[in-house]
């Protein structure tokens, strides 16, 4: 059962689309064809009871006719002239009496066999009664007629819709269609004037059916349909996709992402019209927030500075305990205020990722650090990426120096490695170290602000719990992200993502 479900949704998967107008789509133009197919079946449905009705007719009137030309004849030369009568599966014999001919071995049959013995009654009743078939046509007489003819549906084979479904479709494919169409054979019975009995045995063993089915008018009506649909929908959605790319744009770049314009139906544009008024408040709440920032942070410069001005005064011990602890309160401020800040001042630029790369590792091997590029071949066919240089430079400043400071192990110095993954969307730096690594309940924690997994708060042994919250917050400005991972074989793999044509 699983497995069956499992299929189902996979088929599912393949032939309904991802995208709103596709579905929409889909949806309508399979309903409408399910439509158009039904409304066939049933056309022709109606059209076998309009051809069975012309069809016994035509038997009716065959038989009609050679009773006419056998009553004009003289009694001796009736035999001849029916068999000069038998063509196309007609055959007729003359009788002393009325036969007893069988019952019909179906409903379907018995309905058949008294529709043709109502037209035998008609036609008779025309050919010996004009002026009383007139009346009747005229609508003066409502009355069946009830003569003596007999009659009895033996065969009688009809293409079913499917079968007229696959006949259209081999014709209009070009190809021959299967066998089948219409088989017949009835037996009719019918008194001549003399008293005399005429039995007549038609049989039609194949006719080709007539190809009613109107495929080739379903497929181009269907196809007209979904042209329509097409437009109708993308003309729905387009707004929506509008207010997609605006929403997403909004993440990355708050200050250059103007209003949307309100346009569309009007649940749209009530969508859109609520965008518009979240994004207002969001960019007054940041401009609010920086604006208070910034006068907290001018406000803290100057008691700092007038501390660091008495501490002068101080003795030599006093004055150095004193000062590293304002310069740490200093970095503390500053940082907290860059995390609130973000990277929302600086604007998109061009950037050389592997010339940055390169400058990465040459400065980390000048500090004794042990850093190196993987692959330096991937360099040379690094595309430009429109960032933010110096965002996406503080990025990986962050993560190398965790790696540095936390990717040694038994006491050896850390050894770094820098590796590049270029899409044509995406480019990811994965910066790895060899250390213990981070275990899987503390990856999503360590991105919160003030978290450290060393738990002391002493700057020898570890930051201040910010930078990795720093770099998830311009990475994800920048349409990336960062995410950590356990290597195989040890140590800890961090991939810092950036979206292209940002």
């Amino acid at each position: 059962m699983n497995r069956v479900t499992a299929l189902l949704s996979r088929l599912c998967s393949i032939l309904v689309p991802n995208s709103l107008v596709g579905q929409l789509v889909f949806t309508f133009s399979a309903g409408f064809l399910a439509l158009l197919l039904f409304s066939s079946i049933f056309a022709d449905h109606t059209r076998q009871y309009f051809f069975l009705r012309n069809f016994m007719a035509d038997r009716a009137r065959r038989m009609t006719d050679s009773v006419l030309l056998l009553e004009t004849a003289r009694r001796e030369e009736r035999t001849e002239l029916l068999r000069r009568l038998h063509y196309r599966g007609l055959q007729g014999v003359l009788l002393p009496g009325p036969p007893e001919l069988p019952m019909p071995p179906s409903e379907f049959k018995a309905e058949a066999s008294q529709l043709l013995r109502r037209y035998l009654n008609l036609q008779l009743e025309e050919i010996r009664a004009p002026d009383l078939a007139l009346q009747r046509r005229e609508g003066e007489i409502h009355t069946a007629p009830s003569g003596p003819a007999l009659a009895t549906v033996h065969t009688l084979r009809m293409p079913t819709a499917w079968e007229g479904i696959k006949a259209s479709a081999y014709r209009t494919l070009g190809m021959r269609p299967p066998k089948g169409g219409i088989a017949c054979e009835v037996s009719a019975a019918m008194p001549l004037e003399d008293g005399t009995w005429v039995m007549f045995t038609d049989k039609l063993p194949h006719l080709p059916a007539v190809p009613s089915f109107p495929v080739p008018s379903i497929i181009l009506v269907e196809l007209f349909f979904v042209a329509i649909s097409m437009l109708a929908f993308w003309l729905i959605a387009r707004p929506l996709r509008r207010l997609a790319e605006a929403a997403d744009k909004l993440g990355r770049d708050l200050p250059g992402t103007p209003p949307l314009e309100e346009c569309g139906p009007r649940e749209v544009r009530e969508a859109t019209r609520a965008f518009n008024r979240m994004q207002r408040r969001i960019r007054d709440f940041i401009a609010d927030r920086e604006s208070t920032l910034a006068a907290v942070s001018h406000d803290l410069r100057t008691p700092l500075t007038r501390m660091r001005l008495r501490v002068e005064c101080l003795d030599e011990q006093t004055r150095q305990q004193l000062q590293r602890d304002m310069s740490e309160l200093q970095q503390l401020m500053d940082t907290t205020i860059d995390l609130a800040r973000g990277c929302s001042a600086e604007e998109p630029a061009p950037l050389d990722m592997a010339a940055l790369l390169e400058s990465l590792e040459e400065d980390r091997r000048d500090m004794g650090q042990n850093v190196s590029i993987v692959d330096p071949g991937k360099l040379e066919t690094l595309a430009p990426l429109r960032a933010r240089p110096l965002s996406v430079k503080r990025c990986l400043d962050n993560v190398l120096d965790n790696a540095a400071r936390y990717g040694g192990r038994d006491g050896s110095p850390a050894r770094v490695e820098i590796d590049v993954e270029d899409k044509p969307d995406e480019l990811t730096v994965i910066i790895r170290d060899h250390g213990p690594g981070i275990p899987e309940e503390y990856r999503e924690k360590v991105f919160q602000p003030f978290y450290r997994l060393e738990p002391s708060r002493n700057r020898n042994t570890g930051g201040n719990g910010l930078g990795l919250a720093i770099v998830r917050t311009m990475t994800r400005q920048h349409g990336g992200d960062i995410t950590l991972d356990n290597a195989p074989d040890g140590g800890l793999a961090v991939r810092v993502s950036f979206r292209r044509n940002t």
